[in-house]
């Protein structure tokens, strides 16, 4: 069984997750894949998964259109030993995107990624499943054809949200393709390594340079400011705080600017793969997070956590979760110093942990039932 996982570069720690989170359940269930990506994935990434390349499709340089239609007549054989698989040999076709479908992007890398191409995916037999994502908003032209195009072949589309799955019904309406699931990384259940056991107990703050990105530089210094407080906070209620990067650089200089300005630096934790990173926060008294699957990791493992993000998806979250009132909102706060301490006195409480466990595996059970349907569309197909 080949196996084209769309969206995933293991450079991005989050979406090193959904990889292991996938590679887990298809193991499990059938022994012998092989999994592929994109050969534009940096070789070391993609080579340290053990993951094949599939030549580029999108047809946009000199390169590509050499690499495409050259590699299409090369020999099986020699491709293979190359760690190439060609189109004709991947039999199951997973967008495993996260979030990259909406106005954000705009419509064209809908377009390369999954539209211009599931017709003659389909026409080839290739079961085609978009796993659960967040989506939309789509009020920028070009969105409703590709979804209609999307919608007309898949063989299952799930939305991660309410929000997001309001947004694909206001396009396609209710088709029955179509269905709600959660992050499907809740599963995953990584061992602490030796290594890193003097930071389990630590209450972990995950900076995100996007916060910035997405919301423009006006919010720099109030965001920093906000960082600057929750480290205070921590220690004054007598925890033990630290950084943990869960990306790359951006978030790793946010860490050190506001240790310049404390003057008692805290632990900054880099440097971690992905599983390394959800164990280590698995293993956490609490966080505070502005990562999407940093917060998922701990949410999934019964760690209180407090969310400053972005998007919709950070509020649909802790909303499935049960803890909504912990997303803080920079644009819309009055009182951040008073919701921080609230976080502190509420959501570590033997009470509260208690409900955030049974909410933990209501949403793992949800995601157990998103495999079954996964693993009942592919096995359909394949009885055919």
């Amino acid at each position: 069984m080949n196996i084209e996982i769309l969206g995933v570069d293991p450079a991005n720690r989050g979406a090193g997750l959904m990889f292991e989170a996938i590679r887990q359940q298809f193991d499990a269930r059938y022994g012998d894949v092989n999994y592929a990506m994109s050969i534009d994935v940096r070789p070391q990434e993609r080579l340290k998964l053990g993951a094949w390349g599939v030549l580029p499709r999108a047809m946009n340089s000199k390169r590509n259109m050499a690499l495409r239609y050259g590699g299409e007549r090369v020999p099986r054989s020699i491709l293979h030993r190359l760690g190439i698989l060609a189109e004709r040999d991947i039999d199951i076709v997973l967008d495993a995107s996260g979030f990259a479908y909406g106005d954000f992007w705009g419509a064209q890398k809908m377009a390369s990624r999954m539209a211009d191409h599931i017709a003659s995916w389909k026409r080839a037999g290739k079961s085609v499943i978009l796993l659960p994502q967040a989506w939309g908003a789509f009020e920028k032209p070009g969105f409703a054809p590709l979804l209609r195009r999307i919608f007309d072949k898949a063989d299952l589309v799930f939305a991660r949200d309410e929000t997001s799955l309001a947004y694909l019904k206001g396009v396609v309406g209710d088709p029955p393709n179509l269905h709600l699931a959660p992050d499907f990384t809740n599963l995953l259940k990584p061992d602490l390594p030796s290594r890193l056991q003097q930071h389990a107990g630590a209450t972990l703050v995950v900076p995100n340079a996007k916060v910035i990105q997405s919301k423009g530089e006006a919010i720099r210094e109030q965001y920093l400011d906000f960082l600057q407080k929750v480290v205070a906070a921590a220690v004054a209620h007598g925890h033990r705080p630290a950084f943990l990067i869960h990306e790359g650089r951006g978030d790793e200089a946010l860490a050190e600017e506001v240790n310049n300005r404390r003057n008692s630096p805290v632990d900054v934790i880099a440097g971690l793969d992905p599983l390394e990173t959800k164990a280590v926060i698995s293993h956490a008294d609490a966080i505070t997070s502005s990562r999407f699957h940093g917060l998922v990791s701990a949410l999934s493992a019964g760690v209180p956590s407090l969310a400053c993000g972005w998007s919709h998806k950070y509020q649909e979250l802790l909303k499935d979760y049960g803890c909504p009132e912990f997303v803080i909102d920079m644009s819309a706060e009055t009182d951040i110093d008073s919701r921080i301490t609230s976080f502190f006195e509420t959501a570590l409480t033997a009470g509260a942990r208690s409900r955030l466990k049974a909410a933990s595996e209501h949403q793992r059970a949800l995601s157990r039932a998103m495999w079954d349907k996964v693993f009942g569309v592919i096995e359909k197909r394949a009885a055919a």
